[in-house]
């Protein structure tokens, strides 16, 4: 009889081993038995389970080891945040898994095929070292621990202009409209001023929340000297934190690049770091010298006719700064922008992709004081044919006016049961929007956020609201050649067999 007799961990990281042990005593003195496998996988964002991949695989000795790594992994994909949401749910990034398998000898060539459905795992695209791995020991971390989707330490330095975002993975049954972000800020005064956001999330997201200065508007707070905000969320059904206080430190040093870099670190978190001090730049340029055929009376036009033409040429700028003198520890962590090598920069509320073209270097000594760490970048063209300054800004073509919305009636089946929003409003124009609430019912919640990668205006309510006609009033900014306004009354009724 084939059977597991060793299973990967409840949850597995797509870099790191994901490994079924199958034992068979028969096949263990008979090698013409081989076995068959299943490999089932439904994405985060998917409806159901979807077989992936069937193949034989021949065991030694009776046993067969199967690591699914490499097949999870390609199924993953990372997500950028859209600029200016409040909030970004990747559902890309996590899966659920489960192999069927089945014994093949010469007197049962079509077997039964026997299912591991009851023992489903989920797979979140990232990894740890090979050193650290073993087994679950992250996720025995994660639990007692409530991290974040990061290696940067708490207390980090922190520029105004800096993009920072933490990300979450929910493992947890909360009712998605429990899920809050609170925020701390303290000044230099001791005093304190604290606020907290709504942030709906399902089980299985990855959930990346704006926690920089400027995301958070923290100077509209007050006008006293910001030292520190700290970010944390909680379950409001129960009042319990589900994450670990996460803390940033306003770094008040002059800063004359406003360079930041977002990367994705090894946990499928996105990070941040500010290149500063003296930039060099270097300019790499090809081109392709041909030579081309003048004819005699090349001399009577007002042009002489050339005999030798450049023709593909590109120049390809790239920097390489320094994130300046940190603490050792906080400085040693920056090293994560190395490893995945997927980077971004923030530029005129759009992610361009960076490439990391840093090498090896000396990095400090064990006694050194001060640390810091060169980075050598470039934007991911490759060289371009055309030149623009940076300086200039061009609005994007979808900036034209944002397409108008409204409100649809809105019927509940069953007045005693619960519903997870009423309306979802495509919003096209150029993000980032603002939202300015003028008027609304007290149970009703609006936001604008991503879904499917677009913007919608999102109207939900996790209470039944009573049957009724409500009136809504609202303005959308950041749409040319105004705002858009949003006055209308929608009714809810109650349905009837």
């Amino acid at each position: 009889m084939l059977e597991v007799i060793e299973r990967p961990n409840a949850i597995c990281w797509s870099g790191n081993p994901i490994s079924y042990t199958l034992r068979s005593v028969a096949a263990a003195s008979d090698n013409s038995i081989f076995f068959q496998i299943r490999i089932m996988f439904q994405r985060q964002d998917a409806g159901d389970y979807t077989l992936i991949h069937t193949f034989d695989h021949v065991p030694v000795a009776g046993f067969a080891y199967i690591d699914l790594q490499d097949i999870l992994d390609s199924l993953l994909t990372y997500t950028m945040p859209i600029p200016g949401m409040e909030y970004h749910n990747s559902k890309t990034a996590t899966g659920k898994f489960y192999i069927q398998y089945a014994e093949v000898t010469g007197s049962n060539p079509i077997p039964f095929w026997n299912t591991e459905f009851l023992f489903a795992r989920t797979v979140i695209k990232g990894g740890i070292a090979y050193e650290k791995w073993r087994g679950g020991n992250y996720w025995s971390y994660y639990v007692s621990q409530k991290p974040f989707l990061t290696w940067q330490l708490s207390g980090k330095l922190t520029g105004r202009n800096e993009h920072c975002y933490l990300a979450w993975f929910n493992t947890l049954d909360i009712a998605p409209g429990d899920l809050e972000m609170h925020v701390t800020v303290t000044y230099f005064d001791s005093s304190t001023t604290t606020f907290s956001r709504s942030h709906p999330c399902t089980k299985g997201d990855v959930h990346f929340i704006p926690t920089g200065y400027n995301a958070l508007n923290i100077a509209s707070l007050s006008s006293n000297r910001v030292y520190t905000w700290a970010v944390k969320l909680l379950d409001a059904g129960s009042g319990n934190d589900v994450s670990e206080t996460f803390v940033y430190e306003l770094d008040n040093r002059a800063d004359y690049n406003d360079i930041c870099l977002s990367y994705r670190n090894s946990l499928g978190g996105l990070d941040s770091l500010m290149v500063r001090g003296i930039i060099e730049y270097n300019a790499e340029r090809s081109f392709t010298n041909i030579e081309t055929v003048a004819i005699n009376n090349y001399y009577k036009d007002s042009a002489v006719l050339p005999r030798v033409k450049a023709i593909n040429a590109t120049e390809w700028i790239i920097k390489k700064g320094s994130v300046g003198h940190l603490r050792k520890e906080e400085a040693d962590r920056l090293r994560d922008i190395h490893f995945q090598r997927e980077c971004w920069q923030l530029l005129q509320s759009k992610w361009v992709p960076v490439v990391i073209l840093s090498g090896g270097e000396k990095l400090n000594q064990s006694d050194d004081q001060r640390w810091s760490l060169n980075v050598t970048f470039a934007v991911a063209s490759n060289g371009n044919r055309y030149y623009t300054p940076d300086n200039v800004e061009l609005p994007d073509s979808s900036s034209n006016g944002c397409e108008a919305v409204s409100l649809e009636d809105y019927q509940i089946r069953d007045a005693s049961n619960r519903y997870s929003y009423i309306d979802n409003a495509p919003i096209f124009g150029s993000a980032p929007f603002t939202l300015n609430i003028i008027e609304k019912p007290s149970w009703l919640d609006i936001v604008i956020g991503p879904i499917a990668g677009m913007n919608y205006l999102q109207l939900s309510s996790f209470e039944t609201p009573p049957a009724g006609t409500y009136h809504v009033h609202l303005e959308i900014g950041n749409c040319a050649p105004a705002p858009l306004v949003l006055d209308q009354e929608f009714t809810i009724t109650a349905f009837e067999d």
